[in-house]
C-alpha cells in the first residue's frame, strides 16, 4: 500500500458503507463489476504514454 499523508483519515466501516451507498445511489455514477475491473487492470499501465492524462497532442 502506498505512504499516505500524515493527516489522512481513513474511514471506518460504518462510515465507508455510507459512502458506498450513496455512491451506488448516483445515478449518474455506476461502479464498475469485477469482470470490467479485470477488463482495466488488463490494459492499463502507470505511466503509460497511450494513457489519456499523459498525451502530449496538446488537446
Amino acid at each position: 500500500m502506498p505512504q499516505l499523508k500524515p493527516k489522512t483519515v481513513i474511514p471506518d466501516e460504518a462510515e465507508d458503507a455510507a459512502i458506498t451507498a450513496e455512491a451506488n445511489a448516483d445515478p449518474d455514477a455506476r461502479p464498475l463489476t469485477d469482470s470490467e475491473w479485470s477488463e482495466v487492470k488488463e490494459k492499463l499501465q502507470s505511466g503509460s504514454a497511450s494513457h489519456p492524462t499523459n498525451s502530449t497532442s496538446g488537446d
